[in-house]
C-alpha cells in the first residue's frame, strides 16, 4: 500500500502486512504530521470479528497505540537509510561519512526530497563541521607545504588576522566559530526563504540543507581548484536542496538565495550617492 503524508507529500510503500490490521491514523517520519490513511471498511471490519478483535469502541485506532511501533519502523526504514550519516550505529562513522557525502554530490534531488527533518539537528551540524574542519586543515596544510601562499593560516581560513592565537588552538576552538556561522546563515536563508514565499517545511528542513549541501567542499584538499569546484557544487546543491525539501520553484529558491547580496547592493548604492 502507498501511504502519502497529506501535509509535505512524503510517500513510501509499505507492506500490507506490516500494517496492522486496525490501524486508521499513521504519522509522518519526515513531519510528524498525523493523518488518517484509510477507512476501514465492512470487510476489514469483519476480519476483524472474525480474528476476535472488537474495534468498535475506538474505531478511529491511533497508531501511536500498540500497533505504531512495527508501523512507524516500516515507515522510517528507507527513509534512515538513506541519510547513512544518521545511522552511524548501523554503517559506522567513516563508511556512513563517505556514503552520505556520495549521495548528497551525485543524488541530491533525491536526497533532499527523502530527508527527515523532524528529528534533532545534531548530526547535521556534525556533518558539517567536519566537512569544514576538513577544509580549514588542508588549506592550513598547503600553506605550510608551500603550495599555497599563505603568511597566516588563521587569516586564511577566516579571512582576517587574530593576534595571539596560534593556528593549533584556533582549530580547536573553530567548531564553535561554525557552528554559530551555521546558525546565523541557516536564519538568514530561511528568512529569504519565507520571504519569497517558500521555506514551509520549517527552519529544521533548511537548516539540514545548509549542513548537508556543504558536502562537496572536502574537494578542498585538492589545491587551489578544489576549493573553487566545492564551493561552486556547494551552491548548487543547496539551491536543489531548498526546492526539494520545501516543496518550492527553483526560480524562488533563487531568488531567496541571492536576496542577501541584492540587499547588500542596494546599501550599498544608496550610501554611494548619499
Amino acid at each position: 500500500m502507498r501511504i502519502t503524508c497529506p501535509n509535505c507529500g512524503f510517500s513510501k510503500d509499505v507492506p500490507e502486512h506490516k500494517i496492522p490490521k486496525n490501524a486508521q491514523i499513521a504519522t509522518c517520519p519526515k513531519c510528524s504530521y498525523k493523518f488518517k490513511f484509510r477507512e476501514l471498511d465492512k470487510v476489514d471490519k469483519d476480519f476483524l470479528l472474525s480474528e476476535g478483535i472488537d474495534e468498535s469502541p475506538k474505531p478511529n485506532v491511533n497508531m501511536e497505540e500498540e500497533s505504531f511501533e512495527e508501523f512507524s519502523e516500516a515507515l522510517k526504514e528507507s527513509e534512515e537509510d538513506y541519510v547513512p550519516w544518521e545511522r552511524i550505529d548501523k554503517y559506522g562513522f567513516f563508511n556512513a561519512l563517505v556514503l552520505t557525502i556520495k549521495k548528497v554530490m551525485f543524488h541530491p534531488y533525491e536526497f533532499f526530497k527523502r530527508l527527515s527533518f523532524s528529528k534533532g539537528l545534531s548530526s547535521a551540524l556534525v556533518f558539517y563541521l567536519i566537512i569544514c574542519e576538513i577544509q580549514a586543515l588542508t588549506q592550513v596544510l598547503w600553506g605550510f607545504v608551500g603550495i599555497l601562499k599563505i603568511e597566516d593560516p588563521v587569516k586564511a581560513i577566516l579571512g582576517f588576522s587574530i593576534s595571539g592565537i596560534s593556528s593549533v588552538l584556533f582549530l580547536v576552538f573553530y567548531p564553535l566559530f561554525l557552528a554559530v556561522i551555521l546558525f546565523f546563515g541557516s536564519a538568514i536563508n530561511h528568512l529569504c526563504l519565507k520571504i519569497v514565499g517558500s521555506g514551509k517545511s520549517g527552519f529544521r528542513a533548511t537548516f539540514k540543507v545548509v549542513s548537508y549541501s556543504i558536502a562537496p567542499m572536502w574537494l578542498s584538499i585538492i589545491p587551489i581548484v578544489g576549493a573553487i569546484v566545492g564551493s561552486i557544487w556547494s551552491f548548487v546543491l543547496s539551491i536543489i536542496g531548498f526546492a526539494s525539501i520545501h516543496d518550492s520553484s527553483i526560480n524562488k529558491v533563487i531568488l531567496a538565495v541571492l536576496l542577501p547580496i541584492i540587499l547588500l547592493l542596494i546599501l550599498i548604492g544608496i550610501k554611494g550617492s548619499i
